[in-house]
């Protein structure tokens, strides 16, 4: 019922529903990604926007009705981060999720979302899945090492985020060159993602004990590199 904050909920799909339903695995798969955006509507946000909007939500959470002055809550958390983060330079980050704060990675899946977002940010960028909830784009300016990405996004999944809300410990690279402006990019076109080296961090002989556990991984990656994404570690 919306509005009764009983209005969010998930369940798994098995074969008996669709028979129940009398569809296909394709309409489902096609009714789902139509509604998916209509109802999950995606938002992007700068780290700062998104740090500003948890501190309002505190503040309104303590001063109840007493204050519910937008604009003073708006000021407020301004001066709150300006007095945690001063003039210090931070690199651009920014949070990709939806509206409603709800396993919005998926929204990278929507069609021609993330060529879009590196037609705005005028570069391609690199993809921190940050959890199921959300992931950080961060604009390629040359400056970032991937190594040291991928060892943050795998210290944050280990000490952060709750076991059940991990994503993957990886880190992705969206090229806006081989993007084909239509439904996402084209990957394998020869350009080379920065810091891709063909292989990830620690690879070598390979143990035979960890083949199903890359087995796995390999299979879950192909959703992400089909959207466009490359893995770079």
């Amino acid at each position: 019922v919306p509005g009764t904050g009983m209005d969010n909920a998930t369940i798994l799909i098995y074969n008996s529903h669709l028979e129940l339903w009398g569809i296909t695995k394709e309409r489902l798969c096609r009714d789902a990604e139509k509604n998916t955006r209509r109802i999950l509507t995606p938002r992007l946000l700068s780290i700062e926007e998104m740090m500003k909007e948890i501190f309002v939500q505190y503040l309104r959470q303590k001063c109840g009705e007493s204050k519910d002055d937008e604009e003073w809550l708006s000021q407020t958390a301004g001066r709150i981060m300006d007095s945690l983060v001063g003039d210090v330079p931070r690199p651009a980050m920014y949070v990709l999720g939806n509206k409603r704060k709800l396993f919005g990675a998926a929204v990278i899946l929507y069609e021609g979302i993330l060529g879009e977002i590196a037609e705005a940010f005028g570069c391609g960028y690199f993809l921190l899945p940050s959890s199921v909830h959300e992931v950080i784009l961060i604009p390629d300016d040359n400056r970032h090492n991937p190594e040291e990405l991928w060892n943050m996004v795998c210290e944050i999944n280990a000490t952060q985020v709750a076991p059940e809300d991990v994503l993957t410990d990886s880190v992705y690279y969206f090229s806006r060159r081989d993007f084909s402006g239509k439904g996402g990019a084209v990957c394998g076109s020869g350009e080379k993602s920065p810091g891709k080296s063909g292989a990830a961090p620690g690879s070598g002989k390979k143990d035979t004990g960890k083949k199903n556990a890359e087995d796995k991984a390999a299979k879950e990656n192909i959703l992400w590199e089909n959207n466009g994404l490359e893995k770079i570690f």
